[in-house]
């Protein structure tokens, strides 16, 4: 058995072990709160550094890139299509799948693929997005006409 004076000094023991966790537990509590204070600061300033760069990047490029120059730069661009490649390009802005372009031109998958990428590489693009991008600002397309069959809105 243990004697009264151990039993005093281990409850000592342990409520002192106790009161070390609390305080513990209170710091990493308040060590949490600045971590997450000071997350929210650093995607605050990301998020200002972004429109800063956004607005730097624009100012630049539109000081190297007038607007009316780099409509002429992309109109050459299309001008280097073939009239197959245009027609492709016009499906691709209408939202059609390459094997949906196969169907409408009546050729093979993997023409329709050729010509698809063909249409990319001299439009200096990677996705159709761009592609779209460049048929607007080129005047291919209109974008004040109506969407193609399928694609408006129901009356």
């Amino acid at each position: 058995m243990l004697s009264p004076a151990i039993r005093e000094d281990l409850g000592d023991t342990v409520l002192s072990l106790l009161d070390d966790i609390a305080d513990a537990k209170e710091r990493l509590s308040l060590a949490i709160q600045e971590t997450r204070d000071e997350h929210e600061r650093l995607r605050d300033a990301h998020v200002k550094f972004q429109a800063i760069s956004q607005r730097v990047y624009d100012t630049i490029w539109d000081s190297r890139f007038p607007p009316e120059r780099h409509k002429r730069r992309q109109s050459d661009l299309v001008d280097k299509l073939t009239s197959r490649e245009i027609e492709v390009l016009r499906l691709l802005v209408e939202g059609q799948s390459t094997k949906e372009i196969a169907a409408t031109l009546n050729i093979a998958f993997k023409t329709a693929v050729c010509h698809r990428s063909h249409v990319l590489e001299k439009l200096k693009c990677h996705e159709t997005a761009s592609v779209v991008r460049i048929a607007v600002q080129s005047g291919l397309l209109d974008i004040e006409s109506p969407p193609p069959p399928g694609l408006g809105r129901s009356a």
